[in-house]
């Protein structure tokens, strides 16, 4: 199998107002990741691609938000509870949905940039009905 060979966008920009909920959650977020964006609740990180791999910056805090609302999990927090929570289990979809829902309140808090208008809502939780 060919090592993997991440696509680079070169016309990346940060946008302020979209760096603001990660920088300020407290949340241990790394960019070290080739192909993986998620939240381990076990360790209290938050994992992500390299900004530049993202087609766009919208695209990027879309998913840094996203997984921020799944790292409200962790007992240092909110301790929600997600124990069980099986890949397309009925707690698996209302967790994406949280994390979902979590992450459109803070984009609008914010004026943080989001593709939220381009894509369905049931995107990342249509896969668990």
């Amino acid at each position: 199998m060919p090592e993997y060979e991440p696509e680079w966008h070169e016309s990346w920009q940060v946008i302020e107002s979209g760096e603001r909920s990660p920088k300020n959650s407290g949340a241990d977020i790394r960019h070290d990741q080739a192909d993986s964006n998620h939240c381990s609740p076990g360790t209290d990180i938050i994992r992500l691609t390299l900004k530049d791999i993202f087609p766009g910056p919208t695209d990027y805090y879309d998913t840094a938000l996203h997984e921020l609302g799944h790292w409200t999990a962790h007992p240092s927090p909110l301790n929600r509870l997600t124990h069980g929570m099986a890949f397309g289990s009925l707690a698996y979809a209302r967790d994406e949905a949280r994390a979902e829902l979590a992450s459109v309140l803070l984009a609008a808090e914010t004026a943080s940039p989001t593709t939220r208008s381009r894509r369905p809502p049931t995107s990342r939780v249509g896969h668990a009905f």
